[in-house]
C-alpha cells in the first residue's frame, strides 16, 4: 500500500490528497509498530510521515488540515 501511495503522491493532478493519504498510511504504521514494541521502526514511519506533510505545509500554510495532521504526527514522535 505504501508503495503505491508513495507513487501517486509523486506525480499526479491530486497530489496534495495521495500526499496526505501516504503520510496518514506512515502514520497508522508508526501506530501499529509502537503497539508492538518497535519503537525504532515507528519513530522512521512517523518522520517519514512528518516529513511528507512538512513539504505539504511548506506549500500550503494556511491549510488547517495539513497543520493538524503535522501536529498530531509531532506529538507521537514526542
Amino acid at each position: 500500500a505504501l508503495t503505491v501511495r508513495e507513487r501517486l503522491a509523486a506525480g499526479t493532478s491530486a497530489k496534495r490528497r495521495a500526499s496526505l493519504e501516504l503520510a496518514f498510511c506512515h502514520g497508522v504504521l508508526g501506530l501499529a509498530l509502537r503497539q508492538a514494541r518497535r519503537p525504532d521502526e515507528a519513530e522512521r514511519q512517523y518522520h517519514a510521515a512528518e516529513a511528507s506533510l512538512a513539504r505539504l505545509a511548506n506549500s500550503s500554510p494556511g491549510d488547517a488540515e495539513i497543520c493538524i495532521r503535522l501536529a498530531e504526527v509531532r506529538l507521537n514522535i514526542g
